[in-house]
């Protein structure tokens, strides 16, 4: 469970929740001043597998995008990135304020500007946050019994083959 602010200008505090009910899904509730839901959207990653552990964790990222709208991060470090089993991913959602996402942005073995190779059961996306002042996330992995940070820019020059936000 992250709190969001209050992304639909009601003046109350939204929510995402994440669920882990084997579809992995994420929950964006609109929330009256009694914290009923008023609203929610739901989603799932758009490759998102059986398993994966989409959104076992899930950050406020605040306003990336500046659109007035705090955005998520969302881990699934289950996720199987070029044919290794739980090597983990994240997911970036640029939020509208109805809980709906104008964009998503993966970071895994497969997409992302990576510079290492995250490996079997790495696990990357256990846990997330970003640091605001360097527009970086971090990550960390856990590798059974040890662990590993991992630091990455997500704003730089894009192309093609190097996909990132600002683009």
């Amino acid at each position: 469970v992250e709190s969001l602010g209050d992304i639909n200008n009601d003046n109350f505090i939204d929510i995402a929740v994440g669920v882990q009910n084997g579809l992995e899904e994420l929950y964006i509730l609109l929330l009256d001043g009694d914290q009923n839901v008023i609203n929610y959207v739901n989603f799932t990653a758009s490759d998102n597998l059986y398993g994966n552990r989409f959104s076992y964790a899930v950050s406020n990222i605040n306003d990336i995008d500046n659109n007035g709208v705090n955005d998520i991060m969302v881990g699934c470090y289950g996720e199987r990135g070029n044919g290794q089993a739980m090597s983990g991913a994240i997911y970036l959602y640029l939020l509208n304020n109805d809980g709906t996402y104008s964009r998503e942005q993966k970071f895994s073995n497969d997409v992302g500007f990576f510079n290492f190779t995250l490996e079997r059961y790495d696990r990357f996306g256990y846990s997330t946050t970003l640091l605001t002042d360097t527009m970086s996330i971090i990550s960390a992995a856990n590798r059974g019994d040890t662990g590993d940070l991992f630091f990455l820019p997500i704003f730089r020059e894009c192309s093609t083959t190097n996909p990132c936000l600002n683009s």
